[in-house]
């Protein structure tokens, strides 16, 4: 990830984010007429945060304030059904040397040159843009190893990457601009909600931070197997009308997707002699602790993207049908759509 970070520029880092997607260098450049990368993310799993800080230090990266992490901590509790307040995780934004602040503008001016540039710059093409006066970073999600964390979750993490992704900060927060971006990745290039949610200490002097993930599959041209791909948009103070909007959808879609999989999957166990195992519903094991693990986490890998190839299914469907898409009526008639999908879905597994 610290090579990736310094040695790609923001429209090179973002084709490989929407790799497959219809008029890719158009989105890119719309998107970042209004966004700058802020960061790539990971989540670690230390004995302690000091040490932890120690290894960043060393690899060259030089660590920012640690903070709790607010919305990390709730997807993690939430995915293992146990109470956030038993969980410890901490953020910390650290940043490599020779990288310098990007500038709005910079990947509309950069797409098609992404894989001659060298190193994260601004690169405005002549135009007169202001920098954001800030380096893009590396966020680490630190979750402190305790013997009360949920059998098999550290494995799991590490695998699978739930929390991985790519950050772009929208410079100016604004509403209209928020939706927009929500409505053209899910729309345009078929992303799915992934959750969100605001954090008080995270930039507490500009008001706290707001965050809404999307997450996406990359499919390899040679056929290799598929990537998952996860982007943040983040902003600036709360907007809990927009984030609590978000993660509802994304609650609602995952579940009433899930069941849609879980039902068309009844009804072709009729006909197969086993059924696979679903993930999320089973927790999966340590990847070299057996066969059995492995094929575990394929499975999981699998059924995420049954999932995703039905919401791009439904992306496209919309997309040519062209309809007048009211931003604020997203969600509903989102969840409205998804029901009917499950209605016919369960009415095909009673058959």
């Amino acid at each position: 990830m610290r090579d990736a970070l310094a040695s790609s520029s923001q429209a090179g880092l973002l084709s490989e984010v929407f790799a497959g997607v219809d008029a890719a260098e158009s989105l890119i450049a719309s998107i970042s007429r209004h966004c700058v990368l802020d960061h790539c993310a990971l989540l670690i799993f230390p004995d302690d945060f000091d040490g932890a800080l120690g290894t960043l230090i060393e690899l060259g990266a030089t660590p920012g304030p640690v903070v709790p992490s607010v919305i990390v901590k709730g997807r993690l509790a939430e995915r293992y059904g146990i109470p956030a307040e038993s969980l410890d995780v901490r953020i910390t934004h650290a940043t490599l040397a020779g990288t310098a602040a990007p500038t709005v503008g910079t990947a509309a001016s950069a797409v098609g040159t992404a894989a001659s540039a060298s190193a994260i710059h601004a690169t405005s093409g002549g135009a007169s843009v202001p920098p954001t006066g800030r380096q893009p970073t590396i966020e680490m999600f630190m979750l402190r190893r305790s013997p009360s964390l949920p059998e098999g979750l550290v494995d799991r993490e590490r695998g699978l990457e739930l929390e991985r992704h790519v950050a772009l900060r929208l410079v100016e927060p604004d509403p209209i601009v928020i939706q927009g971006l929500r409505w053209v990745l899910r729309e345009h290039a078929g992303f799915g909600w992934d959750g969100g949610g605001y954090n008080p200490h995270d930039n507490a002097e500009a008001g706290g931070t707001s965050a809404l993930y999307f997450l996406g599959w990359t499919r390899d041209p040679a056929g290799g197997a598929p990537r998952r791909q996860r982007i943040e948009i983040k902003f600036h103070g709360a907007f809990p009308d927009i984030t609590d909007a978000h993660v509802e959808a994304a609650r609602d879609e995952s579940a009433v997707a899930s069941a849609a999989v879980a039902a068309a999957r009844a009804a072709a166990a009729q006909r197969m002699p086993a059924p696979t195992p679903m993930w999320p519903l089973v927790p999966a094991q340590a990847r070299s602790s057996s066969r059995a693990a492995g094929n575990g986490e394929q499975a999981g890998r699998r059924f995420d993207l049954e999932r995703h190839e039905a919401l791009r299914a439904e992306a496209r469907r919309r997309a040519a049908d062209r309809r007048p898409a009211p931003l604020g009526d997203l969600a509903p008639r989102l969840r409205e759509e998804w029901r009917q999908r499950l209605r016919a879905a369960a009415k095909v597994a009673r058959i």
